[in-house]
């Protein structure tokens, strides 16, 4: 990323960067989801998810 772009984003409004760490958010919960529905498939195999 160029000094220019950096200094862009930098200096837009509060409004227009709420939503970018609202959807920052959103990918680091489901990232977590997706490593606690791995973990426990090792742990525990994939029956655990059988009724």
């Amino acid at each position: 990323m160029s000094i220019e772009a950096y200094n862009f984003i930098r200096n837009l409004p509060g409004e227009l960067t709420i939503g970018f760490k609202v959807e920052a958010v959103f990918w680091l919960l489901g990232f977590m989801v997706f490593a606690c529905f791995v973990f426990l498939n090792i742990f525990f195999g994939p029956d655990i998810f059988s009724f």
